[in-house]
């Protein structure tokens, strides 16, 4: 509180009250309040609060004129008072200078009389300045002109100020609350505040009474305490920072929660497959810790192959594996991922599903032309179908038990045949179907009569040349099949069935 009135008047700043450190009874407040002081240069009034004590009175004062020096003090209430019409200072001082005077005579508080009391001041010389006056309980200590800032504001003789009863302020900015936190080590960070000096800064962590790390250089406003978090459990943890002044008052700061997260993938141990068949096999593994499960698999190293994410979290893990071909080398490696979604891999494994049963089914093959009962003459092609449960790997054509012509090894499977080199007659048609395994077997037999003459296919009357005759007997045969013929000849092609090919063919020998 600053107050300055007139040329005439006197500054009042602060009114500091300590702890009393002494106590007589020998002198008592008097029953009533004190008279009015002059207010012809000034007045200030404080309030103070006052324990049963005896307190020295400081004034730190200073002056244009050395023997101007002095100002009125009264301490009362409204039923006692300690001090009436006092006068301050009064010793001849320095020019313009901040002296601490002391009051000759200590004021007495007794425990009847400790309470609220009003402090008023009042000038007595001209440009008298007065910036601070200490009661203190410590008559030994005699205040110094050391400024200490509190707040912005400098203060003085705070070195006999001593009754500091408030805890200093701390506050946290790092971790912030709720903070993931990694690594070795973090600095704990924020900031305190203290009238006094700062002796101790502290973390605590987990309520703990034990403090888990300080700061090597505690003072106030900004500190850094680096934390350690080797040996700190993966999850949610508390903490709370306390600073201690010179006078031993502690300050705790909110407390913040941080969590150390899970950055440690899960160890896989004592994988094996089992379970193998020719197509599928059973992969099993452990992780030291709950995980997903999933495999990965391939005839190379490249894999190419994933089974389905298995996502519930399990120690003791299964997979398995299908879709595999019989007889064959595979590559495999397994997969888990924790709830933190760390992930770990096995390195590579093998297994060789089992070998493919023996084959003893034999193919299914028939020949499909030429139909049995078919009048051939002149090249014809001959074709067969063929199925097996593995694989057909060639058709033998046979003409009466003798092969004719190549195994055909690849479908479609067909071979031709030039009848002008067998002599006209009836024949035996088969096809003999192989698989990889060897087995064989014979299609039903197909018989055809072979009729090649000197007479063109299209003279269907063997008259010698192609006329109006063999195109009536085409066109009473039209669409009939062989064995409804009235002259098998009309088969042109022999195709099984009189059909516009065979009127083609009779067109392009016509008149021939």
């Amino acid at each position: 509180m600053t107050i300055k009135s007139g040329v005439a008047g006197f500054l009042i700043a602060v009114l500091t009250v300590t702890t009393c450190l002494m106590y007589t009874t020998s002198q008592q407040p008097v029953s009533a309040a004190c008279a009015a002081l002059p207010t012809d240069r000034g007045t200030v009034t404080q309030s103070a609060s006052l324990t049963a004590g005896t307190y020295t009175i400081w004034s730190r004062i200073r002056t244009a004129t050395p023997a101007n020096n002095a100002y009125y003090m009264n301490i009362d209430n409204a039923g006692s008072n300690l001090l009436c019409g006092a006068t301050m200072g009064g010793t001849t001082l320095t020019a313009n200078t901040w002296t601490w005077v002391k009051y000759a005579t200590p004021v007495v508080v007794s425990s009847n009389s400790a309470g609220a009391f009003t402090v008023t001041m009042a000038g007595k010389d001209d440009n008298v300045e007065v910036d601070r006056i200490i009661m203190t309980g410590d008559s030994s200590c005699v205040p110094d002109n050391t400024a200490v800032a509190i707040g912005g504001v400098n203060y003085y003789g705070e070195n006999c100020a001593s009754s500091d009863t408030i805890a200093p302020t701390v506050t946290v900015t790092a971790p912030a609350n709720a903070a993931s936190v990694s690594g070795a080590t973090t600095n704990i960070t924020g900031t305190t505040t203290d009238t006094s000096s700062i002796t101790s800064i502290a973390a605590y962590l987990d309520g703990s009474t034990t403090a888990a790390a300080t700061d090597a250089t505690p003072t106030t406003g900004a500190y850094v305490i680096p934390l350690s978090l080797n040996g700190l459990s993966v999850g949610s943890h508390t903490l709370v920072v306390k600073a201690t002044d010179s006078v031993g008052n502690v300050g705790s700061s909110s407390q913040v929660t941080f969590t150390i997260p899970d950055s440690t993938a899960p160890t896989v141990s004592v994988v094996a497959s089992s379970s193998i068949t020719q197509t599928s096999a059973t992969v099993t593994w452990t992780t030291n810790e709950a995980a997903d499960s999933q495999v990965e698999y391939g005839t190379t190293t490249a894999y190419g192959s994933t089974s389905t994410l298995a996502t519930t979290k399990v120690t003791t893990h299964s997979v398995n594996v299908s879709g595999l071909t019989a007889g064959t080398l595979y590559h495999y490696r397994v997969k888990s991922k924790d709830a933190a979604s760390n992930l770990t891999m096995s390195p590579d494994a093998t297994l060789t599903t089992l070998a493919p049963a023996a084959d003893t089914t034999a193919p299914t093959v028939s020949i499909t032309a030429p139909i049995a009962n078919a009048i051939l003459n002149g090249p014809v092609t001959l074709t067969a179908t063929a199925s097996d449960a593995v694989g057909v790997t060639g058709v033998q054509f046979q003409l009466n038990g003798v092969n004719l012509n190549a195994e055909v090894t690849s479908s479609p499977f067909s071979t031709s045949w030039n009848t002008t080199t067998t002599a006209n007659g009836i024949y035996n048609l088969t096809a003999i179907a192989r698989d990889a395994a060897g087995n064989t077997k014979p299609s039903t037999s197909v018989s055809v009569t072979v009729t090649n003459s000197t007479f063109r296919a299209e003279d269907i009357n063997m008259s010698g040349r192609v006329d109006i005759a063999d195109f009536s007997i085409l066109s009473a045969n039209f669409n009939r099949t062989t064995a409804q013929l009235t002259n098998p000849r009309a088969d042109i092609d022999s195709s099984g069935k009189v059909d516009i090919a065979d009127f083609a063919r009779l067109a392009n020998k016509f008149n021939q």
